[in-house]
């Protein structure tokens, strides 16, 4: 409950942008969007509302005219327009005593985004001294400061930084610790900020989900460009688990392949610094028990110092015949100050059950989970190996540690590991394979750079 910082977290994003990488992380901004025209403003309620039961369309449309300033109402109507809004929003009705307040009080509880919480606590957040300071003139700078430690609500990216950015940038009453700040490119247009930039300070209390995307273009991808990714874990995942282990622990996926592909990359998530992880392609016999029933066709080993999901370039391109199955099996290595440990990551969210308790919990203090869960886990998707290649299907090992204590809670995605092919007739497109291979059916194929390599996976 206590915002520390951490300048090794600085010097991490820095190594990022150093290396070439733009890096995403999230904040709380004073405003949910940048000002918005009335027909802007008109379109996005309309977005949100265009699916909810239970109201009629003359209700929607005064609704929408009075939360975009078209009309004026009386204070009698703003009332019943806030019950409206509590009503769509699955709240209680009752929720604020409503005659104790003015014309101007409701109008901003109408349009407040704090919705839920108790009027006082409305009242402080829609009055207090904003998070962003407009520094000097022509131009002016826009500097950012959350200066509490509040939910983010809004992702940017940074793009570089100034250590020399002064804390004297903001008043003094709400001022960072010490110079530095980000350099942000924000999602608002060019006619916001400084050409769509602004300054956000080291010390923002409220910087969080740092991350770096880096998109590589292979000679086939820019050739081919018909990337198809293989994946089961498709459930919006609030917390990301990693469970260390002393013995190893593999986690597999398994797929079918529905056409002739070229298989070039793998991914895997980690969840600690400095994880080596060691993916293992299999081609599984027809009546595979296991994971690891069939063919190695290849392994990869790479260390990744940041947490994150990673993609794995394979050692040789696997052409996949259609009506094959293949698996891909992960293991995990985290270095530990006594040695090794192994790592098995799961993500969740609060299922049902979870979201109706926490509203419980909270019910005094006014915060309200407004949306929950639902994780699908089939059999024969995803499997975990603790010992002796002993496998366990993931489906089943959720249902068993999935009804206890917390984790009762909880909604589980599958593994998260993925696959990452080509269709073989985009690549025929660019490569004459007539010569190198004269059936796909019944084997598979390692595809190097100066070649084709077939592999008789009949087992002769």
């Amino acid at each position: 409950g206590e915002y520390v910082y951490r300048s090794a977290a600085t010097e991490a994003i820095k190594t990022e942008l150093l290396a070439g990488r733009a890096v995403g992380i999230a904040f709380c901004a004073d405003h949910s969007m940048p000002d918005l025209t009335m027909e802007e403003k008109r379109a996005s309620l309309e977005e949100n509302m265009k699916n909810l039961p239970d109201i009629t369309d003359e209700e929607r449309k005064r609704y929408i005219d009075v939360r975009v300033g078209a009309v004026e109402v009386s204070e009698d109507e703003l009332r019943d327009l806030i019950r409206f809004r509590l009503r769509i929003n699955n709240m209680d009705e009752g929720l604020y005593d409503l005659e104790k307040l003015d014309h101007d009080h409701l109008k901003m509880l109408l349009n407040t985004k704090h919705l839920g919480m108790s009027y006082e606590d409305i009242d402080a957040k829609e009055s207090k001294e904003p998070y962003m300071t407009f520094v000097g003139s022509d131009p002016v700078i826009f500097a950012q400061y959350t200066y509490e430690s509040v939910s983010a609500n809004h992702s940017v990216t940074a793009v570089g930084w100034d250590d020399d950015f002064s804390a004297e940038n903001w008043p003094e009453d709400r001022r960072p610790p010490a110079d530095g700040a980000w350099i942000v490119k924000n999602s608002w247009g060019n006619d916001w900020g400084n050409d769509g930039y602004f300054m956000l300070s080291y010390y923002d209390k409220t910087l969080c989900g740092v991350g770096t995307f880096e998109y590589v273009v292979s000679d086939i991808s820019r050739s081919v460009g018909s990337i198809m990714i293989m994946d089961y874990d498709m459930m919006p995942a609030e917390i990301t688990s990693s469970t260390l282990y002393d013995t190893p622990v593999y986690a597999a996926n398994e797929f079918e392949i529905e056409e002739d592909c070229v298989l070039q990359y793998v991914s895997a998530m980690t969840g600690d610094l400095d994880t080596s992880v060691t993916a293992s392609i299999y081609l599984l016999n027809e009546k595979s028990t296991s994971p690891t029933d069939g063919v190695l066709l290849s392994s990869v080993t790479k260390p990744f110092r940041f947490a994150g999901y990673h993609r794995l370039e394979l050692d040789d391109n696997l052409l996949l015949p259609k009506g094959t199955k293949i698996s891909i099996v992960i293991l995990e290595n985290v270095p530990v100050e006594n040695g090794n440990k192994y790592a098995l990551i799961n993500n969740m969210s609060l299922n049902k059950e979870g979201a109706e308790e926490f509203n419980r919990i909270h019910e005094e203090d006014g915060k309200k989970v407004m949306r929950y869960a639902k994780g699908v886990v089939n059999p024969g998707e995803s499997f975990v190996s603790f010992a002796d290649n002993e496998w366990t299907d993931w489906s089943d090992a959720i249902k068993y540690f999935g009804n206890t204590g917390s984790n009762a809670y909880m909604a589980y995605d599958n593994l998260p590991i993925k696959a990452y092919v080509y269709p073989l007739k985009d690549v025929e497109k660019i490569h004459d394979l007539s010569n190198r291979i004269d059936t796909v059916g019944g084997k598979a194929a390692v595809c190097p750079e100066d070649g084709y390599t077939l592999l008789d996976i009949t087992g002769k």
